[in-house]
């Protein structure tokens, strides 16, 4: 192997062990969010803090993207209680979604600063 090729064999390790210590960290940090997350921030089905929080038409709440894999397995139902449901039956909650985001940007800041 010629030295210009083992450099850059060298610098892609180097950039791989760059990666991992961001992985490392950003896991960190989504675990530390997870685990002081409220209840009511929580995808119920999921147990994921939700992006786009959701109502549905039985008044339970969950992320989009779950009633949207719901709908798109032809299985057109409330996951809470198997009625039938549409999209436009779901209506965004964004109350909930911004104290969910001022959450997620608190806990941020107190990780990294």
């Amino acid at each position: 192997m010629d030295k210009a090729r083992f450099v850059q064999l060298r610098n892609v390790v180097q950039m791989i062990h760059k990666y991992f210590d961001h992985y490392k960290v950003l896991n960190e940090y989504l675990q530390s969010v997870l685990d002081d997350a409220p209840d009511e921030f929580m995808d119920p089905l999921m147990c994921t803090v939700m992006q786009q929080p959701v109502i549905l038409p039985s008044n339970n709440r969950c992320d989009l993207s779950t009633v949207e894999r719901q709908l798109a397995i032809n299985n057109p139902t409330d996951p809470f209680t198997r009625e039938p449901i549409t999209k436009e039956m779901i209506k965004p909650d964004e109350e909930l979604k911004k104290r969910i985001h001022e959450y997620l940007k608190k806990k941020f800041k107190e990780r990294f600063g």
